[in-house]
């Protein structure tokens, strides 16, 4: 894909080639506080439909806290990667790979 394409195409290649091989998308869903919710950008909602449109497995990893304020710590962030990493294990033990 040339490097001055739009990053939805390009995006949408990564994904193809993903389904290709039995690959998935780990997409952070940041917390607001001043919203008092996760939300995704809509670059995020963007990814979500193409993803979908490829049919390629999504995680969300819900972040507690924005790092870019000072809060949290590398401990909770740990916890997250722990926990993303238990759910991609289970699914590929238990997701057949498009033939692979």
């Amino acid at each position: 894909v040339e490097y001055k394409c739009c990053w939805r195409y390009s995006f949408r290649y990564q994904l193809d080639k993903a389904k290709e091989t039995g690959g998935y998308m780990v997409q952070i869903n940041q917390y607001y506080d001043d919203e008092e919710k996760h939300i995704l950008g809509d670059g995020q909602q963007i990814e979500v439909e193409l993803a979908e449109q490829a049919g390629v497995k999504i995680f969300r990893v819900y972040q507690q806290y924005y790092y870019g304020k000072g809060r949290g710590d590398n401990n909770t962030l740990s916890k997250l990667v722990r926990k993303i990493v238990e759910h991609v294990q289970d699914w590929n033990k238990n997701t057949p790979k498009n033939g692979h």
